[in-house]
């Protein structure tokens, strides 16, 4: 597994070099079924040079199967109540056409996370090819959603306003 991780990230790293977006490899300790994800710095349209984080990773499903992670952190802190944008997200993943947002409560983060299956047979350009069209539709979903995601989480904009203006349409 750990050649064909080298392989895709090796793949996926080229891309977001011509995308001149800031990409590293991080280490996964001692997890050894993850073995190191691949972390992108996604810029946010319509804010001060803010990004979402968005850390890919390889993993073993189960035998004969892998799965390729997508999670994106879109905002480090949410001061507002909980129950309220989880109804929002709700709302937003009900016509979400990739992967779907969360909160991650412990630490009040809102997230995106998307995953693909692989079987063994799978060779890294085709993970490649597969993890760039969901990597693609993934920056569509985040450019529209994350700026209003973000100024809810924050208090910047109420619901009332957001739904008024159709930011949550």
């Amino acid at each position: 597994m750990e050649d064909i991780r080298d392989e895709l990230f090796s793949r996926l790293e080229q891309v977001f070099d011509e995308l001149s977006m800031e990409h590293k490899r991080i280490d996964a300790g001692d997890d050894p079924e993850i073995g190191g994800m691949l972390m992108v710095l996604v810029p946010v349209p319509d804010t001060d040079g803010q990004y979402v984080i968005m850390e890919i990773a390889l993993a073993k499903l189960c035998e004969g199967m892998n799965f390729l992670q997508l999670y994106s952190t879109v905002t480090m802190e949410c001061d507002q109540d909980q129950e309220m944008l989880l109804q929002v997200l709700n709302r937003i993943n009900f016509y979400c056409p990739a992967g779907s947002f969360g909160i991650f409560s412990e630490k009040g983060q809102i997230y995106h996370k998307s995953t693909l299956i692989f079987d063994d047979e799978t060779d890294a350009e085709r993970m490649a090819d597969d993890a760039l069209l969901a990597f693609h539709a993934i920056l569509i979903v985040l450019d529209v959603r994350a700026p209003v995601l973000e100024k809810l989480a924050l208090g910047l904009i109420d619901l009332e306003t957001a739904t008024r203006q159709g930011l949550l349409d």
